[in-house]
């Protein structure tokens, strides 16, 4: 599989993203707690498949950060340069 461009990484980020923060704040706002959890696994399961070949799936910014943390200190992870952009 060929590498995917930045601007598609970006992208597929974006709308990943977008999907966890609606499913989570429309969790909220309806007041009833019953499904949320299995509405945002959901959720993230549909995009991490669907999106994950393309940028990772690094939708929640504190997995790209503890990515560059385990880089750092020599483990598999994620460049610094590329947490940023994540």
């Amino acid at each position: 599989m060929a590498d995917s461009s930045m601007t598609s990484k970006l992208v597929a980020e974006f709308v990943g993203t977008f999907m966890l923060i609606f499913t989570v704040g429309n969790a909220v706002l309806t007041g009833n707690s019953d499904f949320a959890g299995f509405a945002i696994g959901t959720v993230l399961f549909i995009m991490i498949t669907g999106l994950g070949g393309i940028s990772g799936g690094n939708f929640n910014p504190a997995v790209s950060v503890t990515l560059g943390i385990t880089k750092s200190m020599g483990g598999p992870g994620m460049e610094w340069m590329d947490v940023g952009m994540y």
